[in-house]
């Protein structure tokens, strides 16, 4: 009975975000924005440009008091990597950060100095205009944050379950998993909500944004809990 009461308190709180403007109640005035694939193509109106290099299916979060967890699944650029690409000359593009309340932040691929997979103390969030510059030559979102900068030195994270499938949608997925900053654990354990974010490309051409708020136990269940533990204490000092 300990052990399994342990284990539910040990248990991460886990939260799925789905790519969250279908077709027809996006920020396109709610029709399908340019070069978005039709109507009933569900979940998917909200790309610009092609949903095979730009659109994300949907972000897993976990968090527990000692460890944080994300998988991303998402298409990308024309290839099998998540490294930089070019979609016409002089355009270079390249995969966006995880970020967390905006205070922390994970970049899937290195930059600005900042090593892949590690966990960073954010200090500045770059939008896809500071990225890509104001241009007229493409369609692109430039008012969304896509990656950060950090002034310190990053917590040492892992990125795993790199898989690449052409045939699938999506066609990548990725994995994270890294130590859970105190300050982030006590805004969540306060029940104070986390915003989660991310852009598949530095373009901003999909995002998915998601709210992490723990949920807030019913009075019966301290009660019920604080019964048990009275009641395995009165039954080890019964032995």
């Amino acid at each position: 009975m300990l052990s399994l009461l342990l284990s539910a308190v040990a248990s991460a709180d886990i939260f799925t975000f789905n790519d969250p403007f279908p077709c027809g109640s996006g920020p396109g005035g709610g029709s399908c924005l340019p070069g978005a694939p039709p109507a009933n193509y569900p979940g998917r109106g909200d790309v610009v440009g092609d949903h095979k290099e730009f659109d994300i299916q949907k972000l897993v979060f976990s968090i527990t008091q000692q460890t944080l967890g994300a998988t991303i699944y998402f298409n990308y650029g024309p290839g099998s990597t998540l490294d930089d690409w070019f979609p016409i000359p002089g355009l270079s593009l390249a995969v966006g950060d995880l970020i967390i309340n905006n205070q922390y932040g994970v970049p899937l691929h290195g930059h600005h100095g900042l090593t892949a997979g590690s966990l960073y103390a954010v200090d500045t969030l770059l939008l896809s205009s500071d990225e890509l510059g104001l241009r007229s030559d493409i369609v692109y979102r430039p008012d969304q944050v896509v990656r950060f900068t950090s002034l310190g030195a990053g917590t040492p994270g892992t990125l795993f379950n790199i898989s690449y499938n052409a045939a699938a949608d999506p066609s990548f997925v990725v994995s994270w998993e890294g130590p859970t900053p105190a300050a982030l654990w006590n805004l969540y354990s306060s029940g104070a909500p986390l915003a989660i974010h991310f852009a598949s490309a530095t373009c901003g051409n999909d995002i998915v944004d998601g709210t992490a708020q723990r949920a807030v136990p019913e009075p019966s269940a301290f009660l019920l809990m604080g019964t048990l533990l009275a009641g395995l204490g009165l039954r080890f000092r019964k032995r």
